[in-house]
Parts: structure tokens; C-alpha cells; sequence
């Protein structure tokens, strides 16, 4: 500390809470960092145009305050790590050495010991439970109400990388000898899960994969980095854009509404977020607002004729299906 300068003058405080810290460092930047930048922004160049490093300081801020939001609102899928019985790493570490592929004939008289079987069985009915907890999330039932555009797309790519993960544990040569040694012991109750799928996997994965092409590079993110009613309307002719294209996709009917309605709470957040962010309404001189009412005029226009252009290709999905 400088001895010349008051401590008050020097020391800067931030309170922490016991929340996610995507949770406190996103409410330090949404209401005291962003606005505090863009209050300077305003009062130096007024209506102008950013330029420079000042247009890209005010993007990144922008996509930063989003990427904060979206990192405390996801989704989160556990991942699966299926565990090994150490009898069964031990036999592979030797196969390894041997450089043979790992069987159960590796595990030698252990296949006779009961005990060691039994703890085999409690480990796979461990694997089951842990990977239903993903081929069945509740989430694939159901979109949730209140759910924004941006967490279905990142559940649905989330989900896709939790399958694989999964799909790879399965195949891994531990896994593989726990599974064979069980049905050489005839214990199938614990591996016909795995036979006929009733875990969900197969299902799961086919699901996701029906909606990959609409998930994959969903442009929401647009709409929520829009800088301008000019740049929020263009957002949203990408996001219907995207959604045509994506229209011949496997995802239900009735959860593209939902996903409709989702994309229609982002843009209207959007919306007012800018009109909120700019010069008070009333105080507005005349012609600046009546371009503003311009402005969003056209941005009504393009959604409500998008909606009913996309809303006719669903009831013709509909009848198809």
C-alpha cells in the first residue's frame, strides 16, 4: 500500500458467494463491468459507430457476458467412468506385457471363485445404473418450459459427446473381458442389459444422431450478441434459415414449437436488453425514434413472416409423420 494515498483509495473489494462461480463472475459482469463500458463508450462517441478496437473490445465484451450465461445455465451431463475390479486391470497389465489380447481365461481360477463373480456382477449393475442416468435423461422426455434456445442445442451436442464417451468405455478390453467372464459363468441377468439394449444406448444414440443436423452450429448465438436491431433482424432470418434447412431432421414436432418458443423469449430478451441499453425513449429526439420504430417494425415483419412460413412446413411435417 502507498502510505500517501488513503487505503479506501487503494483497495478495491468483491463479494464471493457460495454460488457456481460462473454464477458471481457473470453478475459482476453483467451489472458493473458491461455497463460501466459501454456507459464510456456511449457518453464519449454517442450514436456513432464503433470502430477499431473499441468495436471489437465492445464485441467481446458482449460474447463474454453471453458465454458466462450460457456456462452457468447448461445443462451439465455427468460423464460415465465405469470401474474396473482390480483383478481385472491386473490380468490386462499382464496381457499388455505379454503383448496377447486380454480374455477371461486371463483371470485363470478366479472364474470359479464365487465371491470375485459376484463383486463382477455388483460392478456391472453399477455401469448400468450410471449410464441409464444419461440414455435416459429426463430432458430427452420433455423440453423443459423455460428453457432457452442455447441449452437445448448444447444439451443435445453434450449428449451426443456423453454417448460416445460411453459407447468407447464399452468397447475397451477390461470392459469387454468383465462382460465375457460373467456369460462364460452363465450370470446373464447381469449382461443381457447390454445384449438387448435396454439400457438405452442404441435408442439414445440413434435420437441423437436424427438431430445432429439441426443441433449442429444452431446460430442462437447471433441473437444473443446482436449489437443492433439491424444485426438482431439478421439473426433471426439465420436462425429460421438454419431451421429450414434443418426441417427434414427427426427432432418431434412438437418440441420444434418448443424450440420455436425458446428462439421467441431469446429474441425478445435481446430486444429489450438493446432498447434498455441505448438513450431513454421519451428524451429520444423525433427522428431517432421514429427510425428505431422503423427499425423494429421490420424486425416484427420478419418474424411473424418467418414464424408462419416455418409453422406451415411443421403442419406439413406433421402429416407426413
Amino acid at each position: 500500500l502507498d502510505d500517501t494515498r488513503s487505503v479506501a483509495g487503494q483497495l478495491q473489494m468483491l463479494n464471493f458467494s457460495q454460488q457456481s462461480p460462473f454464477e458471481t463472475i457473470h453478475a459482476y459482469v453483467h451489472n458493473s463491468f458491461a455497463p460501466l463500458l459501454r456507459s464510456f463508450l456511449t457518453k464519449e462517441h454517442g450514436s456513432k459507430r464503433l470502430e477499431g478496437g473499441l468495436a471489437v473490445l465492445d464485441q467481446k465484451m458482449t460474447e463474454l457476458e453471453m458465454s458466462l450465461y450460457n456456462c452457468k445455465q447448461d445443462v451439465q451431463i455427468e460423464g460415465v467412468e465405469l470401474q474396473i475390479h482390480p483383478e481385472v486391470r491386473a490380468a490386462a497389465a499382464a496381457c499388455e506385457r505379454k503383448e496377447v489380447a486380454l480374455t477371461p481365461a486371463a483371470l485363470g481360477g478366479l472364474l470359479e471363485d464365487t465371491n470375485f463373480l459376484n463383486k463382477l456382477q455388483a460392478g456391472v449393475n453399477g455401469w448400468i445404473q450410471a449410464i441409464q442416468k444419461i440414455t435416459k435423461h429426463e430432458r430427452l422426455a420433455a423440453f423443459p418450459e423455460q428453457s432457452t434456445a442455447a441449452q437445448e442445442v448444447k444439451f443435445w451436442l453434450e449428449l451426443d459427446r456423453a454417448l460416445q464417451s460411453v459407447r468407447d468405455a464399452l468397447a475397451s478390453p477390461e470392459v469387454q473381458c468383465t462382460l465375457n467372464a460373467l456369460k462364460q459363468a452363465k450370470r446373464y441377468f447381469a449382461t443381457i442389459a447390454f445384449d438387448s439394449d435396454s439400457i438405452g444406448l442404441q435408442r439414445a444414440t440413434e435420437e441423437c444422431a436424427n438431430v445432429k443436423s439441426l443441433m449442429r452450429e444452431f446460430p442462437i448465438d447471433a441473437v444473443a450478441t446482436a449489437k443492433d436491431l439491424g444485426a438482431l433482424t439478421a439473426a433471426v432470418q439465420g436462425v429460421f434459415a438454419h431451421l429450414m434447412r434443418s426441417r427434414n431432421s427427426n427432432y418431434p414436432v412438437e418440441r420444434f414449437l418448443s424450440l420455436l418458443g425458446a428462439v421467441s423469449r431469446d429474441v425478445s430478451s435481446r430486444l429489450l436488453h438493446l432498447l434498455a441499453g441505448g438513450e431513454r425513449l421519451m428524451a429520444m429526439p423525433f427522428p431517432e425514434f421514429a427510425e428505431l420504430w422503423r427499425q423494429c417494425s421490420g424486425l416484427f415483419r420478419v418474424w411473424d413472416r418467418e414464424t408462419e412460413q416455418f409453422r406451415s412446413e411443421l403442419r406439413g411435417m406433421a402429416k407426413k409423420r
